[in-house]
């Protein structure tokens, strides 16, 4: 036989707790609400229509699209009663049809535990003023995209509670348009956010019957402005004196934005993008500078003789000073640039097929070899000091194209005369001017030549 002994004990209990509870005992978090609609002379409104909302229902500037918590109409003295509602902040939106035309205004309310809550709702049934906000800077200047708080009063934006009746985002012409706003004093709150920096002011606002209130609200802005300095370093992060190297070498510098606006960057060739970007400043003595910028991030981009690289990425605050460090490789700078095919030459003065149109070699030595089908390879090249000179070596490498291999064996050219030599143990060195990259080349079919380049700006 089962045990039910212990669960009817359970059962008499519970009834008795709950027959002994008073009706009248108050609900911990349960509260009453009271609320009188009337209009701007004092005279109630019956038949007003009022919904209840969740204070989050403010900032959507929705209510069409959103179910009410209560929803009630006044009865013939204005008045609406609310028996059972948990405190907290609420949004309250009342409806008055006169003549066909309906009159409607938004208020927050605040629910307290334990009591009645009594509220006064009044309604303009006149014409209904509308307010205009311009939200400028301190030259006059619109600003777009600020957002723009209203509250009912003063004193309900330093609640705990604040919540604000409306919330807007300023078209592109910086304005404004404020709806269902009845006489008084209401507290209209602008937040901007440019450059990871908030701006913000706040201002109180009166409301009159039967007026169009058009007023400015100005943002202290500081200028939007910063600059750059970039560090051209070896890789004991000490300055670099490129003119040693080559008095004819060109390093220049370039900035892009790196905001949504120029995605189209991520589609483009390197050389491209180069083409394309507007901040640009050359080395000096290992140094660029950059003044003026707009405050901003941007992506940093080299050229050195014609080849862009991407260095990196930096962030230009406001009316601060940015430094930013790149290492360059010095002994590769005497071969970075875009080489054009001259001549593929064998020891008896021939002229032999070479199907290499240009060589691109980058800063860090990565080598782009491009056919003359225009398809291309990549491979790479060294630069050392041989025999503790200070010698520079453009070091060994092959590619492979229509079944063929080709042995590229390198010169050797001394800084910073620029002299070059083809066998260390026996150097017979020639004079180099920068202009001209040889190689001594082996292939099947060919055998040994001497295949030279020369810069594509030549």
């Amino acid at each position: 036989m089962k045990k039910i002994l212990p669960f009817f004990v359970f059962i008499l209990i519970l009834s008795c707790l709950t027959a002994c509870k008073k009706d009248d005992d108050p609900i911990d978090g349960i509260s009453s609400l009271l609320l009188q609609v009337e209009n701007q002379d004092g005279k109630a409104l019956s038949d007003a229509s009022i919904q209840i909302y969740d204070t989050n229902v403010s900032y959507e500037l929705d209510i069409e699209n959103y179910a009410p918590l209560f929803e009630f109409k006044s009865d013939e003295s204005g008045l609406i009663a609310v028996e059972q509602i948990l405190e907290g902040a609420y949004i309250a939106y009342v409806s008055y049809v006169v003549d066909g035309k309906e009159y409607a205004s938004l208020k927050q309310i605040r629910v307290i535990s334990g009591q009645i809550n009594e509220l006064t709702i009044t309604l303009n049934t006149t014409d209904v003023p509308s307010l205009i906000l311009h939200v400028e800077d301190q030259e006059g200047n619109a600003i777009s995209n600020v957002t723009v708080q209203i509250f009912d009063n003063f004193s309900n934006y330093y609640s705990d509670y604040s919540v604000p009746l409306f919330q807007y985002t300023t078209d592109e012409t910086g304005v404004i348009n404020v709806d269902y706003l009845q006489k008084g004093y209401y507290t209209a709150y602008t937040t901007y956010m440019i450059n990871g920096r908030e701006y913000n002011s706040l201002k109180q606002i009166q409301v009159i019957d039967n007026q169009t209130i058009e007023l400015s609200l100005v943002l202290e802005i500081e200028a939007q402005i910063g600059d750059l300095i970039i560090h051209l370093t070896n890789s004991k992060d000490k300055l670099i004196d490129t003119d040693y190297i080559n008095p004819e070498l060109k390093i220049d510098f370039g900035l892009a934005p790196s905001n949504n606006d120029n995605e189209e960057y991520r589609h483009l060739s390197l050389e491209e993008i180069w083409e394309q970007i507007v901040y640009k400043a050359s080395a000096q003595e290992g140094v660029v500078n950059f003044e003026d910028l707009p405050a901003g991030q941007y992506y940093i981009y080299k050229n050195i003789n014609g080849i862009t690289e991407n260095v990196g990425n930096i962030y230009i605050y406001p009316s601060e000073e940015e430094i930013f460090h790149t290492r360059i490789q010095r002994k590769n700078l005497p071969f970075v640039g875009s080489w054009k095919f001259q001549s593929a030459v064998n020891d008896n003065d021939v002229e032999v097929p070479f199907p290499i149109n240009k060589l691109d070699i980058n800063s860090s030595g990565n080598l782009v070899i491009t056919f003359d089908d225009n398809t291309n390879t990549s491979s790479y090249i060294d630069s050392g000091h041989p025999n503790n000179d200070k010698n520079i070596l453009v070091s060994d490498f092959y590619i492979y194209k229509d079944g063929n291999y080709f042995y590229f064996d390198s010169y050797y050219y001394k800084l910073p005369d620029f002299s070059t030599f083809t066998d260390l143990n026996n150097p017979v060195y020639v004079n180099y001017d920068s202009k001209t990259l040889s190689f001594k080349v082996y292939d099947n079919t060919n055998g040994n030549y001497i295949v030279t380049f020369k810069r594509d700006d030549q």
